[in-house]
């Protein structure tokens, strides 16, 4: 009974462990070729791909110095593996073009298990919250309220009905992350959704779920997918899909930004609309983030000969460096 008891003891710990494990899966955007006339062209070029996003993922975990340094190690254990650290993935365009299998891949990469095994082979990590661009502001914490209405229903990830993976999720909390911000878990409080409208709540009500999550800032997403409508002069059905964000300080309650896009997918194929859809938050989002100050490089002084060479017929007159530019 004693040997009984501590095997379940063990497995309730293994499960809460899993259980509150952070999730950080974020979406990449990667391509893949292979030659078309293959037996296993379409895994070839699927496992391009894979390589491709995971190698994304080293560059937002991982300094360029120590990639550069533990490049030989990167390439055998985690590229060379990428399959492991694949969650989930989509295709979004196949074509063959110049007898060469062509895939567009939106795949999702646990980073978190690309963590764990870099920490077995001592490479050093990025600390959380560490922004991957200079001159980045503070961490602070984000949580996401995003709403998806579409003609099939209505996707949110907070409120009545919230669920765990909805489209743009991953491209935005990736978005969030790598302007230094770290991400709360959105409550499952709150009433559900509404379907109409630019974004799916207003201030207030945002900031009050933001306080629940615990959270600093508050990312509010609006995304509304269309029907179906034919494309002119082409045999095919597009969606428009449009996408609003709006960033919000909790504690000041001033607006940080605010960002909206309207695009079309070409096609009806959940993966090709899930990839429209990415790229419509990622576009809005790009307007709503504070962008790091840029420092220009020192200009290099000049040296040698600057005598001018004379012309027939042209004056030349030489000016003191102090000499005003009005003047």
């Amino acid at each position: 009974m004693k040997i009984l008891a501590i095997v379940i003891a063990a497995a309730v710990l293994v499960g809460t462990s899993a259980g509150a494990r952070a999730e950080d899966v974020v979406a990449y955007q990667a391509d893949g070729d292979a030659d078309a006339g293959a037996a296993g062209a379409r895994v070839e070029a699927l496992d391009e791909a894979f390589g491709k996003a995971v190698a994304q993922a080293l560059s937002d975990l991982i300094d360029p110095d120590v990639r550069k340094q533990s490049k030989s190690v990167l390439d055998r254990e985690l590229l060379g593996h990428a399959r492991l650290w694949i969650t989930k993935f989509t295709v979004t365009k196949e074509a063959v073009t110049d007898d060469r299998k062509q895939l567009s891949v939106s795949v999702r990469v646990d980073r978190d298990k690309v963590r764990v095994r870099l920490g077995e082979l001592n490479i050093a990590i990025r600390a959380a919250g560490d922004a991957p661009a200079p001159n980045a502001p503070p961490a602070q914490t984000v949580t996401v309220l995003l709403r998806v209405a579409t003609p099939d229903g209505v996707h949110a990830t907070y409120g009545l009905g919230a669920e765990k993976e909805v489209a743009g999720l991953a491209a935005l909390s990736g978005a969030l992350r790598r302007a230094n911000f770290v991400l709360k878990r959105a409550p499952g409080s709150g009433p559900a959704a509404k379907p109409d409208g630019e974004l799916p709540l207003d201030d207030d009500l945002a900031e009050a779920l933001a306080a629940e999550a615990k959270a600093d800032v508050v990312a509010i997403a609006g995304v509304t997918v269309g029907a179906p409508v034919p494309l002119r002069g082409v045999d095919a059905s597009g969606v428009l899909i449009t996408a609003h964000v709006r960033l919000v300080d909790r504690k000041t309650h001033k607006a940080i930004g605010q960002g909206a896009v309207v695009t079309a997918s070409r096609g009806t194929d959940p993966g090709v609309v899930g990839y429209a859809i990415d790229r419509a938050v990622l576009a809005a989002t790009a307007d709503v983030l504070p962008q790091p100050a840029e420092k220009l490089a020192q200009a290099q002084a000049f040296s040698g000969d600057d005598k001018p060479i004379g012309e027939p017929g042209i004056v030349l007159v030489r000016l003191a460096r102090s000499t005003p530019l009005a003047a």
